[in-house]
Order: structure tokens, then C-alpha cells, then sequence
């Protein structure tokens, strides 16, 4: 299947609870390292669950999206 990067990055945005509560974001290759300003708002069932995530776990307060 091929990749929709526009429709992975508007779910993930959603599941962030928006532009507004990224602090920051920052990537590489194969992942998006993200630090939100309340992570409390994070479901990682349903992030894991989006199209071309193939993993997700958080720590330290970054929340990395593997892709």
C-alpha cells in the first residue's frame, strides 16, 4: 500500500490534541520525536493503530512515533 504521509500526519495532530499542545518536534529517518505540553491527552493504542506507525512509546517526556 502505498504511503500518505499528509493522511498519517493529520492523524497523528488529531491524536496530539492539535498543533497547540506540540512544544516540539523533531525527526529522523524513521522516527518523530515529539514533546507535548500535556501528554496526559495521549491514547498509544490508537496512535499505534494509524496507518505507517509501525510503533509508538514515550519516555522521558518525548513521545517517539517509529515510522
Amino acid at each position: 500500500m502505498k504511503k500518505d504521509a499528509k493522511k498519517t500526519a493529520s492523524e497523528l495532530l488529531t491524536l496530539f490534541e492539535g498543533k497547540d499542545n506540540i512544544a516540539s518536534v523533531t525527526h529522523c529517518a524513521t522516527r518523530l520525536r515529539i514533546q507535548l505540553k500535556d501528554d496526559r491527552v495521549i491514547d498509544d493504542k490508537a496512535v499505534t493503530q494509524v496507518d505507517d506507525v509501525v510503533g509508538y512509546f514515550a519516555k522521558s517526556g518525548q513521545h517517539q512515533v517509529i515510522l
